[in-house]
């Protein structure tokens, strides 16, 4: 069923139009005045169909069809006026304006019906995609999927993880802690290579990198740590936490490798001197 708005200063009128639009299953929006409803775009766009009461005076319901046309950009949302002059010059100019139809005044709920039904039956219907709208991965589809594809290969596999501390992320406020995995997400997104997925899986960002052994992986951390470390004065790194795992050296299937990250996973403040060290000796 639609959502029907209902601009009219009579309490009569109103109630009447919303009594035949309800008993019909229509949602109706009742106001006395254009300024009860939020001028947004997505607010005008959420209506099917404008009943606009002629009694608002002349100047005012031009205005109103002025900024329904206006801020209704993606469809044409059919207007009604409803009045009481039967003036030609009255009713041509309104269509002139754009609207889609004009009731003469008494209301009758049988023939009003009908002619919102009309307009309604005008509204586009959008197309059903023959297709899904999104493919969905699950983290270990994923791990599976690229293990399979660096054995048959034979090249190395490598994933990052960046995880909060459980227990000190529980002392910061929720709403830092979720602008801290954001900003973490944006820094990953950045440095991330076309060949790399990034995925978040329960209070975890997960790399995956493909064609990437030890001493590249590292290097693709050390480029995430100084770009977050530029930062480091605004969010609350102590919580966070770093790891890796690459096939076939850390572990030759998916369980292999989670475990193996989980289990070696290092403060994230701690791991610019390691993760150098690292490097400089070949690892």
């Amino acid at each position: 069923m639609a959502n029907i708005a209902i601009v009219s200063p009579s309490a009569s009128s109103r109630q009447l139009m919303a009594d035949v639009l309800r008993t019909k299953g229509h949602q109706v929006n009742c106001m006395t005045s254009w300024q009860e409803l939020d001028f947004a775009p997505m607010k005008i766009e959420n209506q099917a169909l404008f009943l606009l009461d002629h009694s608002l005076g002349d100047e005012r319901v031009i205005n109103i069809i002025a900024d329904i046309r206006r801020l209704s950009t993606h469809y044409r949302i059919p207007i009604m006026v409803i009045s009481a002059s039967p003036r030609s010059e009255d009713v041509l100019r309104l269509f002139n304006l754009g609207i889609d139809d004009y009731y003469l005044k008494p209301l009758d709920a049988g023939i009003l019906y009908s002619r919102v039904k009309r307009l309604l039956d005008l509204l586009p219907v959008p197309a059903e995609p023959h297709y899904p709208d999104t493919i969905e991965f699950d983290l270990n589809q994923l791990i599976n999927f690229e293990i399979a594809r660096a054995s048959r290969g034979n090249y190395p596999f490598s994933i990052i993880q960046l995880s909060l501390d459980v227990d000190e992320a529980k002392r910061r406020p929720e709403h830092d802690v979720q602008e801290l995995m954001n900003l973490c997400y944006d820094t990953l997104h950045r440095q991330l290579r076309e060949t790399d997925i990034l995925i978040g899986a329960e209070n975890r960002l997960v790399v995956l990198c493909p064609f990437s052994d030890q001493t590249g992986t590292r290097v693709v951390m050390r480029k995430i740590i100084d770009h977050l470390s530029r930062q480091e004065a605004d969010y609350p790194f102590s919580i966070l936490e770093m790891s890796y795992a690459t096939y076939p050296y850390d572990g030759r299937d998916k369980g292999g490798l989670l475990t193996y990250a989980s289990a070696n996973k290092e403060p994230l403040k701690e791991f610019p001197k390691s993760t150098a060290n690292t490097l400089r000796h070949g690892g």
